[in-house]
Order: structure tokens, then C-alpha cells, then sequence
């Protein structure tokens, strides 16, 4: 899964449940 640290996709969603410093 191309979850490094800020994926284009969905990275809301991957943050918000590995990672929700992102936010």
C-alpha cells in the first residue's frame, strides 16, 4: 500500500488510521 507518509490517493484516510499527525 503506497501509505509512506503522504500518499496522493487517500491520504485523509490513511492518516486519520495510521498516521493522524497528517491532520
Amino acid at each position: 500500500a503506497p501509505d509512506a507518509e503522504m500518499p496522493v490517493p487517500d491520504y485523509t484516510t490513511v492518516h486519520t488510521v495510521q498516521s493522524p499527525r497528517g491532520l
